[in-house]
């Protein structure tokens, strides 16, 4: 009888590990650039300073949102905000199916899906963490783009008006509310310092324009 390698636990699991973190790096880092690209986009093709007074967010605001909600999803089928693996442990025949070894490579690969990993800060293998680290780099560009620009009066509002949208978007997304409002925080700053006029807009103007934007969304829903 042929002497058989001697079956290694560790290994394996340093195995899927070193996997697991190449997958969540790539995911993330793609989908932040992807995102990021379209920032930069959007605030390369505007004349900054010769805008008009904002009546509505940016399109690519919605445009960023409507992703963001389509990498929920993407997110939602594999990972639930426990770590597991819902591709494995949502079908019961599956499970069944496998036997033994399949529940203790769901056990395993579910606690490498738990464990922290250092990209853009602390994030651990949730739906709610993995898309903050996507939020994170795209509202990072956002921050580095308004500071190369020059800003009137309404394109410094838009800014403010994008962000207070947002913050109020991501929140339901996002695990780390704090450093996503960190962030517009700086957006908006970095507008009133890069604008020839940083007369800012008003909250009450902010939230009617906003919630004239909701009433026609919700006009069009079928």
């Amino acid at each position: 009888m042929e002497d058989r390698p001697a079956f290694m636990p560790m290994e394996v699991a340093r195995l899927l590990h070193a996997s697991a973190e190449r997958m969540l790096n790539t995911y993330v880092e793609r989908q932040g650039h992807k995102l990021s690209l379209m920032v930069r986009k959007s605030m390369a093709t505007p004349n900054w300073l010769q805008m008009k007074e904002p009546r509505d967010v940016r399109r690519v605001v919605d445009v960023l949102m409507t992703e963001l909600t389509s990498m929920e999803v993407e997110v939602s089928q594999l990972l639930d905000d426990s770590g597991r693996l819902e591709s494995l442990s949502s079908s019961p025949s599956k499970r069944e199916a496998g036997g033994l070894n399949t529940r203790c490579i769901e056990r395993g690969v579910a606690k490498i899906f738990q464990e922290k990993m250092q990209i853009f800060g602390a994030v651990e293998f949730t739906q709610g963490s993995v898309l903050t680290g996507i939020v994170k780099i795209m509202l990072k560009s956002l921050v580095e783009c308004v500071r190369l620009q020059t800003l009137g009066r309404a394109g410094c509002q838009q800014i403010q008006l994008d962000a207070h949208f947002l913050r109020g978007s991501l929140s339901v997304l996002v695990d780390d509310q704090g450093v996503v409002e960190m962030l517009l925080d700086e957006a908006s700053r970095a507008a009133s310092e890069r604008s020839v006029d940083p007369t800012p807009m008003e909250r009450s103007v902010m939230e009617r324009i906003l919630s004239n934007k909701r009433s026609k969304e919700q006009s069009q829903q079928p």
